[in-house]
């Protein structure tokens, strides 16, 4: 009797033990739960009053628990407004048969060498986005084209994209008429920053920072630089009459590069390089990205 009263406390002892020991640990652990939210909680306010919206952290991209943030920015539609910055026509012996749209370059004229677009950006996954063109829009049109995210998070981050067209150009004169010059293997390639302001047009540095998707092509207020290349070869350029009959005897073609150059920021800063038969866009447009790339 005695022994069965010994083992009964012994045992009311251990269990008492082993409950207390068990409730500690849950109230340790909901207090570290409670310590760790106003933690982050502090961070996310901290953050949020240094920066705009945009440098918040996207998630992790092996993160796909989440519905896609369609509404959120960069998702949806927007305008993006460049300037002709650069015209190099190293691809053809005759400089007039490889032009670039609005034929006015910043440097001759600011008010009349812009040029918008406009593209409806898509999420695929958390950390990927495809782009298509307004159907409107003049060439080249393109649809649901996969961008790359570059500097995720970063002061730099930017997505880019590019894709080979024909560039088609009209030229009012060409042995005696009318004429359509070809460029078949024209390389269109973007950047799209998503957090450094661009300078031009005026009062793009002013917008508000996007938040929220846009549906109705609201103005693109970071840089964007827009470049399409035609390395010279065989067959470029292939010109041709109304009749459709070639033109310029064989003898416009060179071995250098043509180019058409187009930003919205640094046009002031030596991105305003002149047209030239042996001009180089590339160096030019290289010179003027160098200090945001690293």
């Amino acid at each position: 009797m005695a022994f069965g009263l010994v083992a009964l406390t012994v045992g009311l002892a251990v269990g008492l033990t082993l409950g207390l020991r068990k409730r500690y640990a849950d109230h340790l652990q909901r207090q570290a739960s409670r310590i760790v939210g106003k933690q982050l909680l502090h961070d996310i306010a901290t953050l949020g009053g240094m920066c705009e919206l945009t440098c918040l952290p996207r998630n992790h991209p092996s993160d796909h628990t989440d519905p896609l943030p369609s509404t959120l920015f960069p998702a949806g539609s927007y305008s993006f407004t460049t300037a002709l910055a650069n015209v190099s026509t190293g691809c053809t012996s005759d400089p007039s048969v490889f032009r670039c749209s609005p034929f006015t370059t910043y440097s001759s004229s600011p008010k009349n060498s812009s040029m918008t677009l406009h593209w409806i950006i898509t999420p695929l996954t958390r950390y990927s986005y495809a782009i298509s063109s307004k159907p409107d829009d003049p060439a080249p049109s393109f649809a649901n084209l996969p961008m790359t995210l570059l500097d995720a998070n970063q002061y730099s981050e930017r997505l880019v994209f590019n894709l080979t067209t024909t560039k088609q150009v009209a030229v009012p004169k060409l042995d005696g008429g009318p004429a359509t010059c070809g460029f078949s293997d024209t390389i269109m390639s973007v950047t799209l920053w998503t957090r450094i302001r661009a300078s031009y047009p005026p009062g793009v540095s002013s917008l508000p920072a996007p938040q929220v998707a846009s549906a109705s092509f609201a103005p693109w207020p970071y840089m964007v630089t827009v470049d399409e290349v035609q390395h010279g070869g065989a067959g470029v350029p292939d010109c041709r009459n109304g009749s459709g009959n070639s033109v310029g005897g064989g003898k416009l073609g060179a071995a250098g590069e043509c180019g058409c150059y187009y930003a919205n920021f640094d046009l002031d800063a030596g991105g305003n390089a002149t047209s030239g038969a042996g001009g180089n866009g590339t160096a030019v447009a290289a010179g003027r990205l160098a200090r945001w790339v690293g």
